[in-house]
């Protein structure tokens, strides 16, 4: 987080970009750059005058040609690429190198320059991936079904809550909604 040529980089400035929606990415401007999904997240944050650009579209930032590239942390997540005279820089807040079901595949370009503004980039943080976690978490519900008893899910992080809610609705509420919707349709092909 930090301004450059004028430009904040999830820092507030007269013009700022805001990678993403996550509250410690928001930032305060005349004109904040940004994604839609950005700006739609970030609805509540009502600082400035948001301006959004589509990914791989090109456009200025003053007199400087720019760019944004999917970060892949969250629906809407960018990583802005800026052509200055002396140099090419590309910032990301918070990115992921492997694909989310809940953003859009993250996609890198070369610059002369990149900053990476990263939670958890040392490392010491290691995580298991989307999938070993889907699998965990699937396995958790099940064995607290079977012990019919229920757990109350409480999370900090919205982010990683909503990836494990998508899952759950994709791959076992919708199955099951689809089964049942199903035979009603047959049910009711039966009565016609």
């Amino acid at each position: 987080m930090m301004i450059i040529k004028g430009i904040g980089l999830d820092s507030s400035s007269k013009i700022a970009f805001q990678s993403h929606a996550h509250s410690d990415h928001f930032v305060s401007a005349d004109i904040i750059i940004s994604t839609r999904p950005t700006k739609f997240l970030s609805h509540f944050k009502k600082a400035g005058f948001y301006k959004t650009y589509s990914f791989e579209r090109s456009f200025y930032i003053g007199e400087y040609k720019a760019k944004l590239y999917p970060a892949g942390h969250m629906l809407g997540s960018a990583q802005l690429y800026i052509k200055f005279d002396e140099f090419s820089l590309l910032y990301t807040g918070d990115v992921k190198w492997f694909k989310l079901r809940t953003a859009e595949k993250s996609k890198f370009r070369k610059a002369d320059v990149l900053i990476i503004e990263a939670t958890y980039g040392l490392p010491m943080y290691n995580f298991p991936t989307p999938k070993e976690a889907e699998k965990k978490l699937i396995a958790f519900v099940e064995e607290v079904l079977d012990r019919k008893k229920f757990q109350l899910y409480t999370q900090i992080k919205w982010g990683r809550l909503k990836n494990y809610l998508k899952f759950w609705i994709f791959m076992v509420i919708l199955p099951e909604f689809q089964t049942a919707y199903g035979k009603l349709l047959k049910c009711m092909k039966n009565l016609v």
